[in-house]
Formats: structure tokens, sequence, C-alpha cells
């Protein structure tokens, strides 16, 4: 199938005076003068044209863009323009087919302003769009940058502030990941990325103008294929319209018999799988655009005076928005429009030669914007000392997050967020989770974690020497904090065992490069700092820490450990004399002659003996470590420690809780996104199309039991494929079905396997993948999570936001979320059961498949009930301030 997305921009640029003055910068009688001159020939006659065509052509579809500063001029100097826009919003709103799209409130370049959390373009992408909805009643959810700029970052943004489609343009290294005519994702998938065909744009707009002879429009369409975006300013769309609209008619009626579907932005989000699309990976270093031959940032930022002025422009964010003055701040947006950056440029608009016949206009247009410019620095300046309360902010201690790995990071906390990731389990998850709400509360935090190359590149879609030029280029002035080591560089894994660098190996190196320099480049000034260590591979720096006087928090999300004695700790870097008397070591050194060599430094134990304060990952695993459980897998020695830290009031229990967009409204990648009021029929489509996936048996009625995690020991694999086709034959007639997804220990993956090939279409297997796994969550009934032991578990809780209630055994972080479901007194979340054995597990599935043969609106009740709690009671907000409480403990003040 063929569609057509097609957009319409309309704008009026500012223009500023010849000798301009901070009161009244702009010249606003030429502003008018021209505002009437184009509302006549363009905006008027195309919004009229569209408005005829909507109910003349029942196929025809557009969006239409309307910069902050035209709408703005509409309403202050034109009631007939801002007239003629509402009047086609009542269109859109009535018909459905002519959809508005969001901008910068501005025009302005804010989206490449270096501030990393680019307050400025989220501000003002927000302005926007309560903009369009004071005036225009409409509520955008697609968006179109200034120029059409886009990056990794604007991409990243853009999704963030909650827009499901951003158009841009099909730059040569855009078309090189899609085809003519396909469309793209952002990295994170959470938007669909629209790239217009430059040419083929072109092309439509000569023909509409030269009134082609009939039949020419469907000659030209047929030759479309996939998904087709054009788009042109409302100039070259209003001088054809204001003649006739014979052209746009013809065009219009052509659509059908060519082939061509046309469709808003929304239409084509909500019927394209967004984890299937390419992915728009395009570095900050390489922003497009439809601007210039090169469609790059040239015309804005192309000339050196251009690059200082925008740099001046930028530093004046923060003292006025500080400030609170809202005019100086209202005027200071307003001189961020592209449009006096492209009066400033040298470049030919359509070509990358310079212009030296527009010399003079250039040479004005640079002195008018640097004396506004000035006037507003000195204002600025004199606008009085920061208030105490940003003194405060400024002199905040700074917590270092140290994590062996991490997922995706907030924009916020550097320019190199975008381009990290190194997962190896649910501590990623976690600790990227925790740095994005602490960047939300306003604390100071800086993260060190290993340069996992090959995982880093392959994220980002960007060769090694990329990579290393934009750690160089940002690294100094983020608050990221990469290690570099041959160890790190060509993994794949985070805990992979084969090759020369093992674990103990990389752990080392690690922790040497935080110690010996990381300490000093995340030391703020008024050197104030706590270090947040996690697990045994950081499990050497809260001793370093202490011999500095820096406090220190180490956390346990598991309970592996690894050894090394003094002298090997020594020969790699790490100048352990300083410390060595606040590690653990296996043996008292007075009871070893040769104790330097001989006796091993365990790295778990030595985090917990070092720090002021260790946590687990839930308040039950902590007391089943203290009580001495699992005493196979638990040391005494370990219980030990932790007893004597619980004693002394340096122990807690701080619950994990899901990532904030594990949210089934929003989860890219599902058949239907849903809430509480629609789960039941969403669940029944996700189903569907989860058993297609997998090659179940396609029943939507079939309870679906899903495996939701990695198939190692602990987390009891063996339980399930003791009785699964037992299970299977005994529900037959319910339809039970069992999916596993998930990779892990080989013979359990093989058993699997195996078991699933035998199983008639009742059960299967698949390697894990991120999207299928989460499609699993919104389309099963139930989440199987036997555990040995379990220091938090995540999936239960993902689980209730889904409306797939958790099947767990009694241990650890899944005994604090889980309580078993009392169906008549409406109590509980799930189905609970104590003995680690496959009978016990029988009889926890069988609990479920009484509930599952409930009425359906009893059902339906209980499971909308579970799923409000579940977003209520396990979020990183509590999470966050729980860890914030602990910081302010270690450091004897108020965060937040």
């Amino acid at each position: 199938m063929t569609t057509l997305c097609l957009f319409l921009a309309a704008h009026q640029p500012r223009r500023l005076k010849k000798n301009p003055a901070l009161a009244a910068p702009f010249d606003i009688q030429e502003e008018q003068q021209q505002l009437r001159a184009v509302a006549a020939r363009s905006f008027l006659p195309v919004n009229r044209m569209l408005a005829r065509l909507v109910e003349r052509q029942p196929a025809f579809r557009a969006c239409v863009s309307i910069s902050g500063p035209l709408l703005e001029m509409a309403r202050r100097h034109h009631p007939e323009l801002l007239h003629s826009f509402q009047e086609l919003a009542q269109v859109a709103r009535d018909s459905g087919r002519i959809e508005f799209l969001a901008e910068p409130s501005h025009h302005s370049l804010a989206s490449l302003f270096r501030d990393a959390s680019k307050t400025a373009f989220r501000a003002q992408a927000q302005l926007h769009i309560a903009m369009l909805e004071d005036l225009l009643g409409v509520v955008p959810t697609a968006f179109r940058n200034t120029g059409l700029l886009f990056n990794n970052t604007i991409g990243h943004v853009a999704g963030e502030v909650g827009f499901k489609a951003l158009f841009c343009e099909r730059r040569a290294d855009l078309a090189a990941l899609a085809p003519a005519g396909g469309l793209l994702t952002d990295r994170l998938k959470r938007l669909l990325v629209l790239p217009r065909d430059r040419e083929r744009s072109e092309e439509l707009a000569r023909h509409l103008a030269h009134n082609p002879e009939p039949g020419r429009f469907e000659e030209w369409l047929q030759r479309f294929e996939g998904d087709v975006v054009l788009g042109f300013p409302y100039e070259c769309a209003g001088e054809i319209a204001s003649g006739a609209d014979e052209p746009w008619e013809q065009f219009a009626a052509a659509l059908a018999p060519a082939g061509v579907t046309p469709v808003t932005a929304g239409e084509l989000v909500a019927s394209r799988e967004r984890d299937r699309l390419p992915i728009a990976a395009l570095g900050d270093l390489a922003t497009s655009s439809w601007k210039g031959a090169a469609q790059d940032t040239g015309t804005w930022l192309g000339n050196r005076a251009q690059q200082i002025l925008f740099q001046r422009y930028q530093e004046l964010e923060t003292p006025l928005v500080g400030a609170g003055d809202e005019p100086l701040l209202e005027t200071w947006r307003q001189l961020g429009a592209a449009d006096l950056y492209a009066a400033m440029s040298t470049l030919d608009v359509a070509s990358t030669a310079p212009r030296p016949e527009k010399c003079d206009e250039i040479s004005q247009a640079i002195a008018a914007y640097a004396t506004v410019l000035t006037e507003l620095r000195c204002e600025a300046k004199n606008l009085g000392r920061p208030s105490f309360q940003i003194q405060r902010k400024a002199r905040r201690p700074r917590i270092l997050l140290v994590t062996p790995e991490v997922t995706e990071l907030p924009s916020g906390i550097g320019n190199l967020a975008n381009f990290i990731h190194a997962k190896g389990g649910g501590l990623a998850d976690i600790s990227s989770a925790l740095v994005a709400e602490m960047v939300k509360l306003g604390l100071d935090v800086h993260i060190a974690l290993p340069k996992y190359e090959q995982q880093m590149c392959d994220f980002a879609r960007i060769r090694r020497e990329e990579l290393d030029r934009l750690v160089s280029v940002f690294q100094g002035a983020d608050a990221i904090h990469l290690v570099q080591d041959s160890s790190f560089a060509y993994i794949k894994d985070v805990y992979e065992a084969r090759g020369p660098n093992s674990a103990l190996h990389r752990a080392e190196a690690f922790q040497r490069a935080v110690i010996n320099q990381v300490f000093d480049q995340a030391m703020p000034l008024h050197g104030k700092m706590l270090v947040h260590c996690n697990d045994w591979m950081t499990g050497l720096i809260p001793a370093a820490a202490h011999s500095r006087g820096i406090p220190s928090l180490f956390t346990i999300h598991n309970v592996h450990t690894n050894k090394d004695t003094l002298r090997n700790l020594e020969n790699c870097g790490l100048d352990v004399s300083r410390f060595w008397r606040d590690l653990y070591l296996d043996a008292h050194p007075d009871h070893m002659p040769n104790f330097w060599d001989a006796d091993p430094v365990d790295f778990l134990l030595s985090g917990v003996k070092a720090a002021n304060f260790v946590n687990t990952v839930s308040p039950t695993f902590l007391l089943e470590i203290i009580h001495g459980h699992f005493p196979e897998l638990i040391s005494a020695r370990f219980r030990t420690e932790m007893l004597a830290k619980h004693k002394a009031g340096c122990a807690f229990g701080i619950l994990n809780a899901p990532k904030s967009n594990v949210d089934p409204r929003t989860t890219a990648g599902l058949k239907r996104n849903f809430d509480v009021n629609t789960v039941m029929e969403a669940k029944r489509e996700n189903k569907l199309e989860f058993q297609k996936r997998l090659g179940l048996e396609i029943n939507a009625d079939a309870p679906l039991f899903f495996w939701p995690h990695r198939i190692f020991s602990q987390k009891g694999p063996h339980l399930l494929s003791e009785i699964a086709l037992a299970l299977v034959s005994h529900y037959w007639s319910d339809g039970l079905q069992v999916a596993i997804v998930g990779n892990g220990d080989p013979d359990g993956q093989r058993a699997f396997g195996t078991i699933a090939c035998g199983s008639h279409g009742r059960i299967a297997y698949h390697v894990f993948e991120d999207s299928l796994s989460e499609l699993g969550k919104a389309a099963a009934d139930f989440i199987l999570m036997p555990s040995l032991y379990e220091p938090c578990g995540l999936p239960q809780m993902e689980g209730m936001r889904y409306g797939t209630l958790p099947i767990v055994r009694a241990t650890g972080g899944l005994k604090d979320t889980v309580q078993h479901l009392d169906p008549v007194n409406e109590t509980g979340n799930g189905f609970v059961f104590n003995d680690f054995t496959s009978d016990a597990l029988w009889w926890a599935i069988g609990e479920a498949m009484r509930f599952h043969r409930l009425p359906p609106p009893t059902r339906e009740r209980i499971i909308r009930r579970i799923m409000r709690e579940g977003f209520t009671n396990f979020n990183l907000e509590k999470t966050t301030l729980q860890y914030v409480r602990l910081y302010e403990r270690l450091l004897g003040e108020k965060l937040a």
C-alpha cells in the first residue's frame, strides 16, 4: 500500500530594526505590512482551499503547521487571519482529516542548545501546544521542528515531551537507512519519524503551479511507493491557490485512482509498529534540516559570527530564567528566532557557496543582532544577585553513582546520554531510572560506568571513531564519566566470562579509574560529594572513598562476589596501601605471614564493611540475609557483616520499582496500547498478535502463562519444565498456554525448546527479544516467577501495570510486592506459594486457573484494581525519595 502524508507550514518571520533598542527591537510596522501582503496571497486562500478540499474530496488529508510568531502576529494585528485559522481548526475537529502540528513556540533554534537537558526546547514545545489549544482548540500529538532540524537528542526530547511523530528531512544519510518511501523510528522507539521527500515536494509544487494536463497527476503519483512524506511552505501553496483551486482538485482526485492513500501523521502512528522500523540514528554533530544544499545547520550557524552570537545568546538562559523576569525572558525567547540567524548567513540558500553580493545586508543584520543582544546581556547582569535558593542549589552536594551497567540516560545529565547503553540485567534499569528521577528532583548527580564500546556503538549506530570524538568533545563538561579500558572495548555482554579479560579484571580496571581519576573529575568546587556504589564490581570503592573523607552508600543487587590479593590489586594500579584496612580479607593479617600476596580480598564484603550505609533492593531480602536463609548461597561471613550493619542502624531495604515508561498506555511495539478502561479488549488483541509471533495456537480466550526472565537455576525454570506438558494436558479444555521468552543456561533453553515441540501449539519458547517480552507482558494473563531467591524482581510489578497477574514464590522482593489474591474480599494482587517445588508451583497455577474461570465482569473489576494499585504502590518516585532520604542522613542536610 502507498500512503501520502502532506504537510503545509505557515510562518511569518520577525524583523529587527536597523538600529534596535531592547525596549522595542522589532520593526512592527514592517511586520504588519508584510503580514497583510502574505496573508492576502497565501495564508487566507490556502485555508479556504484546504477547507473546500475536505468538503469535496472525502479522501483528502493534510497536516498544518502554524508557527508561534505567526499566530501571535495574527492575534495582535490581523483578526481576520486568526479567524481563518480558527475556522480551519473547526474543520479539523469536525472531519478528523486536518491535523495541526506542534513547533517550538518562538520558531527558535532551542533544539540546538548545548544545554544537555534542552530545557528551553521542551518549554517552547509545551508553550506552542498551549497556544494551539488556547487559540485554535486543538491539541497536537505530532511535531515539526524549526527548519525540520533533527538529530538523536531532538528525537529523544520530543519523545519525552509526549509527541508520537516527528517530521524531518530525508537527507542522504537518513535515506540510506530506509529506502525511498520508508518511515523511521527514533532510537528509543517512542516516535514515528517522518522524513520529507525534498525532490518530490518540489515536483508537486511545480506541478500545482503550472496547471498540468488532465491525467498528469495520476501518472506522477503512480510512481510513488511505500510511505511518502511531502511538505512545503504555505507560500508555495498560496500563490497557486490564489488563482484557482483546479490544480489542487486534480491532485486530490488523482490520489485514489493512482492507488495512493492520503493519511495524517496520527493515522500513520496508529497503523505502524515502531519496533519493526529502521532507526533514524543521527548524531548530534550531524543535525539535518531542510535548509540549504547541505541540509544541515549551516544556514543558521555556518559562520563564526552566527556561532559566537548563538553561544552568547544561550548563556543568558540561566540568569534570565533564574531571575523570573517574564517580560525580559519573553524578549530573550523572541531573539532566538531562526530567521534572525538566517539573516546573518553568508551561504547561498541553494548551495554552499558564499553570497558576496549580500555583504552589506549580512553585516547590518549581524550588527543589529549584536547590539540588542549586548543590551540584553547588560540588563541580565543588573537583575541583582541570585536568590538564596539559587545559591543553595548551586552548592548542593554531588551524588556520584558508580554502576557497571546502565540503560538509557535522561538527556538532562549530559550530551553523551543518547549514546550510552550497556545492560547486563536489572541493575542497568534501576541505575538509569534512579538517575532520571534524581535529575527531575534537581539533584546534582553524576554517573561513572565502563565505556562498553561495542554495546554503545551498536546501540547508537555509530563507529568507534565517532564515539571517541563525542567523548572528547563532551566528557569534560558532562556529568557522565566513561571509563575507557581495553577490557571493556569488544565484549558484548557486561558480565561476559570468556576471553582474556575476565569479569574480575574488568571490575579492577573500572574501580582503578574511578578511584584514581573520576573522584577528582567529579568532585565539585565546594568539595562535598557522596558516592553510591552498586554490587561487587564496585566493592573496593567505598574503602577508597572513606580514606578521602567521602561518605558512601553500597547497594546490594545480588550476592555474587569475586576476590583478589592485595598484591594483584597493587600491580593493577590501585594504591591499596592507603585503604587496605577497610577492605575485607579472608583471613586476619596477623594469622598469615605473607598476607599481602596470599590473603584474598572479598569485593562484596569489602563494600559492605567500608560503606557508611548499605542497602538491599527489597526489605525482605535484607531480613533473609541476616536471618541465615539460603546458607548454600549466602556465606556466614556475609551474614555476619550485614547483621553488624543492621544492628548499627546502617542497613536498609529499599524496594526497586519499574521505570516510568513501563506503561501500557505508551509502550512501543504493542498491537494496541491500553489503560484500565480498555484493558480487557486490548489484551485480547495483544494476545492474538503474541500467539501469532510465537507460533502458539490462536485463541484469544486461552489462559496464557508467561515466563519473563532469564533461564537460570535461581529463577526456578526446572519447576516449570517438570510440569509444563502435564499442565497443558490437565487444562486442555481450558486452552492453557505457556510462553517462555528468555536466554540463559543452555540446558534450560534446550529443555524448553524440546517441550515446546511436543506441545501441539500450547507451549512456545523464543530467545529473548526486548519488544517481544514487552508484548508478552501485555498479552499474557499471568506471569511466572517461581524463584528460589529474588533480591527484588521487576517483572511481577511490571505485570501488574499491564493487568497481568504474577505467580510467585514467597521470597525477597516477590514477597514484598505480591499478596495472595482473595477474589471474594477483593484483596491481593497475585498468587503466592512457599515451597521451592514443582508441586507448589502447580498449586499456584491452579489458583490462577480458578480466578480465570470467574465471570468476566468480576475478573475485569479485579484486574483494573490491580493495575491502578500497581502504578500507585510501586513507582520510582517512591524509590528515589527513599534513596534521597539515605543520602540526606549521610550528608547531614536536606536535598529535596
